[in-house]
Parts: C-alpha cells; structure tokens; sequence
C-alpha cells in the first residue's frame, strides 16, 4: 500500500506505463532501502538533484513568471519578453494538447482558440501564457499553466551521483510556492536523501526550504533526456485549476538553499 499510494499520489492511474510503473518501485526501492532515519540539513550550498518528478520546481520558478497576469504585476526584469535568462541550457514550453494522456485544450474559459508555446528557447524569453483558465463560473479567468515542461536533453549522459561531494537528491516535492517580488520560491521535500562524497548518507523528508530563483537558474548545469509529467492542482486568484508539470533529471550545482524564512 505504502508503494501504491507513493506511486499515485502524482501519477494518476492512466499516465502509468508498465515501464514506468517498474521504474518508479524501483526508485521508491531505493529511497527505502537507506537505513538511516531522517537527517537534518543545515543551510548552506548544496548541489541539488531533482528527479523527473519535480516537475513542480519549474512550473514554480518559469510557469507562474511568466503567466501574462503576473508578468504585468511584476516588477521585476528577468522575465521580461526579449531578456536572457542566462543559461543555453533551458527551454520551457507549455503545451496545450500535448497527447491523450495529458490534457488536451482547444479553447480557454474565453473559448479563445489555445496554441502550444515556446516560452524560453535556449534560455532567452520569446512568449507568455495567455491561456484564461478558472476552476469554476465563481471565479473570473486568469492565465494559467496546462502541461508545462521543461524540455530534455536528448543527447544527454546518465547522471553519475558518485561525483557529487555535497548534495541533495530530491526524489518527490509535496508543495511548491513561488514569491513573485522577492524572486525567491519555496519546496517542501517529500522524499530524498543526502549525498556526501558519493554515497547516501540518510534519508531526507517534510523539509522546506528557500531559493534564490536568478541564482538557481544560472547554476542549471545538467538537463537529462528522461523527461516525466506529475499531475498537480494549482492554486491562484482563478481558483484551484488541474494541470501537469514536467522535467527530467536536473542538476544544479552549489546552490545556497536557506530554511524557516516566514514572508510577511
């Protein structure tokens, strides 16, 4: 039950291939297997690896920057049309109508027709979401993610963790939370482990932190070709809207990760 319910929790029952079923026991295997309890995790620098289920991380730090509603709320210039984001190594699309398992949007709430977009191409920014979206007739429309990725790299070598002196291997995310004035976005990890000198040192889980998101991005230094999506539930001002958020593995090296930041 407890590989069950890990499984679904973002998978939903028809994105699970045989394969991907196989391949996600066998990670969930993995994090299991470590005997040591919870270990606690200072602040500090960290390479992070998100695994391709923390497609949440993108739809934090690119998806909601770059939604048309809050662009024109923002103050800030990164994610302005035409900028450089400073790293070659991204491209971040949402994708209206990927393919039947996801969702498959011709119209908006606006019955405006949906067009899939390239919104960061090699790391410069060409376009905004637009699509207006509500959970209900109760809410008034705002523009909202659908499947939003951040796109594989398809020539790409597995990660080897054995080069990795300190770091975070992020398996699951629970929550997400991006804070649009300060740039900063916040994760609560559900499931990982901690990583000293190549080898894994203790379980990690129900651990929230901070990130700078300009110093995130620039320090983006691997992008793997197994692309995944999670199934999430959205929440802004529209209301609560479905939508799924993909990646594959990430790494970000020597990244400065801060905890119990209270944002008034």
């Amino acid at each position: 039950n407890e590989i069950y319910d890990f499984i679904l929790s973002d998978h939903g029952h028809k994105n699970l291939t045989k394969r991907k079923t196989m391949d996600l026991i066998e990670r969930f295997k993995e994090i299991t297997s470590i005997k040591t309890s919870n270990v606690k995790i200072p602040d500090g620098d960290y390479d992070l690896i998100l695994s391709n289920n923390c497609g949440t991380v993108f739809h934090e730090v690119f998806g909601h920057n770059l939604e048309l509603d809050l662009i024109n709320k923002s103050s800030k210039e990164l994610f302005k049309k035409g900028n450089n984001i400073g790293n070659n190594l991204i491209t971040f699309i949402d994708n209206t109508h990927y393919n039947n398992d996801l969702l498959d949007l011709q119209y908006d709430d606006y019955i405006n027709n949906v067009k899939n977009k390239i919104l960061i191409k090699n790391g410069k920014i060409i376009d905004y979401i637009n699509t207006l979206r509500s959970e209900n007739y109760k809410f008034y429309p705002t523009t909202r993610m659908t499947n939003s990725y951040l796109k594989p790299n398809n020539n790409s070598l597995p990660l080897n963790i054995s080069k990795i002196k300190k770091g975070i291997y992020i398996y699951k995310i629970g929550a997400g939370k991006l804070y649009l004035e300060k740039q900063e976005f916040e994760i609560t990890i559900d499931a990982g482990y901690l990583i000293i000198n190549g080898m894994k040192k203790g379980k990690i889980s129900n651990i929230t932190f901070q990130i700078d998101v300009d110093d995130f991005i620039k320090k983006i230094k691997y992008v793997g070709n197994d692309l995944n999506f999670i199934s999430t539930v959205c929440g802004s001002s529209s209301g609560n809207v479905f939508c799924y958020a993909g990646t594959p593995t990430v790494l970000v090296k020597n990244i400065s990760i801060k905890q119990n930041v209270k944002y008034i």
